[in-house]
């Protein structure tokens, strides 16, 4: 499935014929059953993702399929095996390569969408948690989009830490979700001003998990207090305009920051870009996955939230990803 152009029409994407891949040293080919959709994935369709690649191009960050074959230095044990893979784009295509590194062994009977959410979503919310912002127990938390996949995530991830939590969604149905997993504190956006809760919040937080961006972020770091820390996973706030000037707003929406305020405040900003961690480090996604998996099979969390998609509705998952109304992780199967 090919990024021919950009905009919010299906024809932005066509089907297109391409040689079967084949595995280079290090790498794996996996038959793809299900690809999974990312807000990247929106960006990248609106023009706004500076990471994509060119067009035309196949985007995917993540899929779920059986190996096919491996490249030299990988062991042919893991053939006929049901993974879960990162592919740093590549993954809307029937078959898709994966570094040996930025794999993971699910369970055969894992359903396809909770199979995918355990890379992207799964591990961003694993980093974000215990290894960026170090959660502690009883820490007062606010998570943005909290039924989002990365949202999801960082709750069952928080709760672990027995920490209060705050978390900002969009409909009734989410807040009801989201409140029956244990969120003590929920905002709806539909009802609720989100930068009036900020300011009852003022100095009471101890992490942010921001993925919209903009003014939110300069809201969230006035709503920390001494030992905060904000961490920026994303910013699909600016998925609400296109244009120079768009961009222009939305980065100075964000506010401006220097060394001295951190230090003399004692807060810290922290950004996170899965892409580049990954490319710089693929071991550590292989880590998150299967201490995730781990944490599953130990019933610590429960099975990851998602919804299917044939690919004859591959434009509505992208759309339906767009709107904010998803819950959980999106994937389309072939």
């Amino acid at each position: 499935m090919q990024l021919v152009k950009y905009g919010n029409s299906p024809s932005c994407f066509e089907i297109a014929e391409k040689e079967k891949p084949v595995a280079k040293p290090g790498e794996v080919v996996i038959k793809v059953k299900a690809f999974g959709l990312n807000y990247a994935d929106v960006m990248a369709r609106q023009g706004l993702y500076r990471e994509a690649p060119p067009l035309p191009s196949v985007l995917g960050y993540d899929v779920v399929g059986v190996i096919e074959s491996v490249g030299t230095g990988v062991s042919s044990d893991w053939i006929g095996k049901k993974v879960v893979a990162v592919t740093e784009f590549g993954g809307y295509a029937e078959y898709a390569v994966s570094n040996m590194y930025t794999i993971a062994e699910v369970p055969t009977d894992m359903p396809l969408a909770s199979a995918a959410a355990l890379a992207t979503q799964y591990a961003t919310a694993y980093y974000a948690s215990f290894k960026l912002s170090n959660i502690q127990s009883g820490d007062r938390v606010f998570i943005h989009a909290a039924a989002g996949g990365v949202g999801l995530a960082l709750i069952q991830f928080c709760l672990l830490k027995n920490c209060v939590i705050y978390g900002s969604v969009s409909t009734d149905k989410k807040a009801e979700m989201i409140k029956s997993m244990g969120v003590q504190h929920v905002i709806n956006t539909s009802k609720q001003n989100i930068y009036e809760e900020f300011q009852k919040l003022n100095h009471q937080l101890d992490v942010i998990f921001d993925g919209v961006g903009g003014k939110m972020t300069k809201a969230g770091f006035k709503a920390l207090r001494a030992g905060g820390r904000h961490v920026i996973l994303g910013g699909s706030q600016l998925t609400e305009g296109r244009g120079i000037f768009n961009l222009l707003k939305f980065v100075w929406s964000f506010g401006f920051y220097t060394p001295v305020q951190f230090l003399s405040q004692s807060k810290s900003m922290l950004g996170l870009n899965m892409l580049k961690l990954i490319r710089s480090n693929p071991l550590l996604l292989q880590e998150f996955m299967n201490e995730t998996i781990q944490l599953l099979n130990e019933k610590k969390i429960g099975m990851p939230v998602g919804e299917s998609f044939p690919i004859s509705k591959f434009f509505e998952a992208h759309v339906h990803l767009q709107s904010r109304k998803s819950i959980g992780k999106i994937v389309v199967e072939w």
